[in-house]
């Protein structure tokens, strides 16, 4: 759990974390290791887009012009994540 970078793209704040934690009533370790899950499915999804760009489409890599989520809407995602999961 201490290894978790809450600074990287695709990831939530400390503070997020807790709060998630909190409102769900379940230990923040669960809620670090599916931000973890998350965070890994978010870099597979980008990789594939910009296969998919790359190879069937043509086109050049060029970095998405949508930002990548913030905390809270990482935060959202996670909450239905858990929920599906």
């Amino acid at each position: 759990m201490n290894k978790y970078t809450y600074s990287d793209e695709f990831s939530l704040s400390e503070q997020d974390a807790n709060e998630l934690a909190s409102r769900l009533q379940v230990g923040k370790s669960i809620i670090i290791f599916n931000a973890q899950r998350l965070r890994s499915i978010c870099h597979t999804l980008l990789a594939f887009h910009e296969s998919f760009r790359q190879y069937v489409l043509c086109k050049s890599d060029v970095a998405l012009k949508e930002p990548t989520p913030n905390s809270r809407q990482m935060a959202m995602a996670l909450e239905f994540y858990l929920q599906i999961d």
